[in-house]
């Protein structure tokens, strides 16, 4: 038996169950897997994010080697000898002690060719995972679950539940993950200050829970089936922070980029108010009705105003979510 030291090439936009068969394939033929993930200017998803991908799902076998290049190729090693001669010469200068090339398409054998090289074809009718990284790309929802779990934070979508105090957010947040089968960030404000109550409140607290919120949202991001469901955000934050201190945290870009959401909830105020240690705020909310919901409207941030009994809030959350993204409930089957 030869012991081939084999090239995969691709895009792998996003990495999916087609190309984690097709490496596990190449494993299993060859001593060594050299992976080129190709990266252009014009790709939608950075080369160096892909490569990464690959790199997790495939940690535990140090066989797989990843390569991420920049280099100005055809877009698309295409059934053609003029295309496959131009990677042949990349791959011939980047990897010269590669065997064989293991892929399913037809480019392989002019690529195995203009080498030198074996072609180990794969699936060549692609019977075994018939998809492909566009319609991914499109409907990552309907196609969940066939992204390599280590690329599916990437298209995970984040809902905040917002609005003032008394407004069911915490009971919201909840109620949405379990419909949607998914997990949920609590608010952290609330876990923080569980044992000293709003009273106990002072000026630094505000850095502390917009990091431990940011910290949450990324650590949790991973395990979202679809979507991630948080309770506040950093906008939040920085309303308290004038309300009780009268400053605005200045937050670091990554706790920004932590909070961009794909929807808010806007939870109104039309629900009685329920006393609690951490709530002080009963006298002011229409004020802060207007102010949570003009900071929403200022930014021009996508958000529905999810008003009526608790029954019909659920309802509308519901009903919100699933108009935003009509592939959430897609089975994948």
């Amino acid at each position: 038996m030869i012991e081939h030291i084999g090239i995969v090439i691709g895009k792998f936009m996003p990495l999916h169950a087609g190309h984690i068969a097709l490496i596990r394939f190449a494993a299993e033929r060859c001593t060594r897997v050299l992976i080129s993930v190709d990266g252009q200017p014009d790709h939608p998803i950075p080369v160096d994010t892909r490569a990464e991908w690959i790199r997790k799902t495939f940690a535990d076998d140090p066989r797989i080697e990843v390569h991420a290049t920049d280099e100005p190729l055809p877009d698309d090693p295409v059934p053609s000898r003029a295309v496959s001669s131009i990677w042949a010469e990349y791959l011939k200068r980047r990897f010269p002690q590669a065997t064989a090339i293991v892929s399913s398409e037809t480019y392989g054998d002019y690529v195995a060719e203009y080498m030198g090289i074996s072609h180990i074809p794969f699936d060549p009718d692609r019977a075994a995972n018939p998809v492909s990284g566009t319609a991914v790309r499109e409907h990552p929802f309907r196609h969940w679950h066939l992204i390599a779990p280590a690329a599916r934070s990437y298209f995970a979508q984040r809902v905040c539940i917002y609005g003032p105090e008394s407004t069911g957010k915490s009971v919201m947040t909840e109620y949405l993950a379990r419909r949607f089968k998914t997990t949920f960030v609590p608010e952290m404000a609330r876990e923080l200050l569980a044992e000293r109550g709003v009273a106990g409140l002072v000026r630094e607290d505000f850095a502390a829970i917009g990091e431990l919120h940011a910290r949450d949202i990324l650590r949790r991001t991973p395990e979202a089936n679809r979507i991630l469901f948080v309770d506040t955000d950093h906008i939040t934050t920085k309303i308290y922070a004038r309300h009780y201190f009268d400053f605005t945290p200045d937050f670091p870009a990554w706790i920004e980029e932590a909070n961009r959401y794909g929807l808010y909830l806007f939870l109104d105020i039309d629900v009685p108010w329920i006393e609690d240690p951490q709530r002080d705020s009963w006298h002011c909310r229409e004020e802060h009705r207007a102010l949570f919901l003009g900071e929403l409207e200022r930014a021009h941030l996508p958000h529905v105003v999810i008003s009526g009994s608790w029954e019909e809030r659920n309802r509308k959350a519901v009903a919100a979510v699933l108009e935003r993204w009509p592939d959430m409930e897609f089975n994948g089957s």
